[in-house]
């Protein structure tokens, strides 16, 4: 077994590359590894063992003929950073890698904050997608069932347990369950229990202390990745992209674009939407950072 933790950088360094700043759980490095079909296929497989998860392909929101194949395959359409707005008073939503097939949705979060609004916001991302996924005329049997996750780095409810899976049953009958077809399922990471399956038992161990397996070419697959974005080069475009985050959030971007840009302010947006785009990032993910629009960010392609 090879265990390699996170290393803080420091003067004297023997090699810049070899420090791994940005781990799996970072919220723009989940997103980017998770662009990898293959790596999301594989971690659904991780937390569904008894499911059979078929081929997956990165898709963005332009792909609206792509339609998902019905067979034995079980073809998914992905995409990450996916935002679903609910009209003008409703509150969007940005799931972190959306999964979806003709029988069902998968969103998968990474938390690291211990947010006890967590069974609540799950509450309303299974709606939030309903609604954007039924159009107007359609039978309610049209809904697909619906999987939200929460890889969490904190044990959310105390109970020690490596998964918490909640789905709507009857009180008065706990046999009984109400068949919306609705299911959450919070991971704990740092659960100590050593009935904790083997496949979730490596996957929570690299999550919390980046401990690599050789045997495991699922984890050795996922550290690679996360050791691509992890060079000294990209490392400044990940700083870069964390600071316009917090910088739009602590302006209130978060709740839309500011009414204009300062001649100065635009072009620093523009050098970081470049920055993005030659790192491979999404159109919905570099908007929200810099705040120019879509139309802005293609020109600049």
């Amino acid at each position: 077994m090879k265990e390699e933790k996170v290393i803080s950088k420091s003067p004297g360094t023997a090699t810049e590359d070899n420090i791994i700043e940005f781990p799996i759980t970072n919220d723009i490095v989940f997103n980017l590894v998770m662009q990898d079909p293959e790596i999301s296929r594989q971690l659904l497989e991780r937390i569904f063992p008894d499911k059979k998860i078929g081929e997956i392909r990165l898709i963005n929101d332009e792909d609206e003929d792509i339609k998902p194949v019905t067979d034995k395959s079980r073809l998914f359409d992905m995409t990450t950073q996916f935002v679903v707005e609910n009209g003008i008073s409703a509150k969007g939503i940005r799931l972190d890698v959306f999964m979806i097939d003709d029988n069902e949705w998968y969103d998968v979060e990474m938390q690291c904050g211990n947010d006890m609004d967590l069974p609540k916001r799950s509450r309303y991302y299974h709606s939030a997608v309903d609604v954007a996924m039924l159009h107007k005329g359609e039978e309610y049997s049209r809904l697909k069932p619906s999987y939200v996750i929460f890889i969490c780095t904190f044990d959310l409810f105390g109970k020690d347990m490596p998964v918490y899976r909640f789905e709507m049953i009857c009180k008065d009958k706990t046999d009984l369950k109400l068949g919306d077809e609705t299911c959450t399922i919070f991971l704990n990471t740092i659960c100590t229990r050593k009935t904790v399956p083997e496949g979730l038992s490596k996957l929570f161990r690299y999550i919390s202390n980046m401990e690599c397996c050789d045997d495991d070419l699922f984890i050795s697959e996922l550290h690679e990745r996360v050791r691509e974005l992890n060079t000294a080069e990209r490392r400044k475009v990940l700083h870069t992209l964390e600071d316009k985050i917090n910088e739009r959030y602590r302006a209130g971007f978060s709740e839309g674009k500011d009414a204009g840009f300062s001649e100065g302010e635009e072009e620093k947006a523009k050098e970081t939407a470049l920055a993005m785009i030659s790192e491979g990032l999404e159109v919905d993910l570099i908007s929200r950072v810099t705040g120019l629009s879509r139309e802005e960010i293609e020109i600049l392609k």
